[in-house]
């Protein structure tokens, strides 16, 4: 997928606009402060696996399936900048 979804993103849209919740109502109920879950929806932040256990627990979306939201995202991220990043191919030197 060349441009995924961050799980930020994906909780806004997903849960938090469609259940009426505010941000200070959402973090509430993730136990979290509004400032950290604002972070974390506007794409300033990466999900921990803290995060994602709190976002299960309070509405049912696996773990695993938001870790892995956030795998794809950063990976993506990397591959637009890969470009910056100039590293020789490593070639196994040859003995005689």
């Amino acid at each position: 997928m060349e441009n995924p979804p961050h799980p930020g993103e994906f909780l806004q849209t997903e849960v938090i606009a469609p259940n009426g919740l505010s941000v200070t109502e959402a973090a509430a109920v993730l136990g979290i402060t509004r400032g950290t879950l604002s972070t974390f929806l506007n794409m300033r932040s990466t999900l921990s696996t803290g995060m994602a256990l709190r976002i299960e627990k309070a509405f049912g979306i696996r773990m695993d399936s938001l870790m892995r939201m956030q795998n794809c995202f950063d990976i993506a991220e990397a591959r637009k900048r890969a470009g910056e990043i100039t590293i020789p191919r490593y070639t196994a030197a040859k003995t005689t």
